[in-house]
């Protein structure tokens, strides 16, 4: 007699565990902020460098370089999640999937292509141009970006008095940080031009990049603190 068999259903651990997902999104986009701040943080060092008059074309050139990376750190975590995210934002409309996939997903490109900007300028192909056009790019991208950053404050916060000043600061942080970011993104598209155009180049670029970095800065602490504090 045949012995029939019967269907093997296979579960991923999420599927197992579905408490386990919002902490692995918030460590993996957390980290990923995480990483954006110390790119921010090297890349800012990098043209403060230049700044200084120490091989300022090389300086702008690493800075652009790392620059990238961070981008795509942090880019990279929140496209990674992207399934999570938008279902623990409890976003619905099309407009509203759009403005957080289409900010991630040019943030990750965009890191990409500074990043190969970067290494172009490095091996000393018209480095000035590259650099100056990385620059323009991470500012598109901080612009594009910005809006994302916001949508992270919809995230559901655990009922918890003790934490009701860090939720509070943390929500905060992310506002000033969307904003600032917007407002760095808009004054490095403008260096960007001014520089394209052969007005004081070399130091418009390290400006440029010097910005970026710092704006890199800020709202990777205030992602991560959003992620890790109040989603403890």
């Amino acid at each position: 007699m045949a012995i029939s068999e019967q269907p093997v259903t296979r579960h991923t651990e999420e599927e197992r565990h579905p408490g386990l997902e919002p902490e692995r999104t918030a460590k993996v986009v957390g980290y990923g902020s995480l990483g954006e701040t110390f790119g921010g943080v090297g890349g800012a060092i990098l043209a403060i460098l230049g700044l200084a008059g120490l091989s300022p074309q090389l300086m702008s050139s690493i800075a652009a370089l790392v620059l990238g990376a961070a981008l795509i750190l942090e880019g990279g975590s929140i496209v990674a999640r992207y399934t999570s995210l938008i279902d623990e934002l409890g976003i619905g409309t099309r407009f509203l999937r759009s403005e957080v996939g289409g900010g991630m997903t040019a943030e990750l490109f965009g890191g990409f292509a500074g990043v190969a900007l970067g290494i172009l300028a490095v091996m000393q192909v018209k480095p000035l141009e590259l650099v100056t056009i990385a620059a323009l790019v991470y500012g598109a991208v901080l612009i594009m970006g910005s809006g994302t950053i916001s949508r992270l404050n919809a995230l559901p916060v655990p009922q918890n008095r003790a934490q009701e000043r860090a939720v509070r600061l943390a929500s905060d942080a992310i506002i000033a940080a969307s904003r600032g970011q917007l407002l760095v993104g808009l004054g490095v598209v403008i260096l960007s031009v001014l520089s394209l155009v052969g007005i004081q180049s070399m130091t418009l670029n390290l400006v440029s990049l010097l910005s970026v970095g710092a704006g890199a800065v800020f709202s990777g602490l205030a992602v991560s603190e959003r992620m890790f504090v109040t989603r403890a």
